[in-house]
């Protein structure tokens, strides 16, 4: 079960990296791994555990779309972490199928497409969709109460 974790955990961090969205959305600073930035985890030890660290504030946006999408990831921001590196963690384990880690891969590429797009558009009040399906749903709950 180790060796297979190991080897999955790779086939992420290189499906994640090789995207060309992926490349685009590190570039503009909008997601990024400094952890495995320098791409040689293939010769250091990693671990299973695989922060991507976001945009202030955008750690939550990332988190909703993820769910949205039938994966877990955890919102990590401040005051567990610095200010200015929020991040997602996401856990990868050993009944993980490449199928699940690729859709983890689409989702979060998604994600990064579309919050290429809404900074690309300037409107400063539009955020994710998976942020506005979340923000509903608390809003349906707040008025049920």
């Amino acid at each position: 079960a180790r060796e297979y974790l190991h080897d999955l955990t790779l086939f992420y961090l290189d499906t994640l990296t090789s995207n060309p969205i992926y490349k685009k959305a590190n570039a503009k600073g909008l997601l990024r791994m400094p952890v495995h930035e320098d791409g040689d985890w293939h010769d250091v030890p990693i671990t299973h555990i695989v922060p991507l660290w976001c945009k202030p504030k955008h750690a939550y946006y990332l988190s909703f779309h993820l769910v949205r999408d039938g994966i877990n990831g955890t919102p990590i921001v401040f005051p567990v972490v610095a200010r200015g590196e929020d991040r997602v963690r996401i856990f990868l384990h050993a009944h993980n199928t490449r199928e699940e880690v690729e859709t983890l891969v689409k989702s979060v590429c998604s994600w990064a497409e579309e919050m290429l797009e809404i900074e690309a558009s300037g409107d400063k009040s539009r955020i994710p969709s998976a942020a506005r399906l979340a923000y509903d749903l608390m809003e349906e709950e707040k008025a049920k109460n």
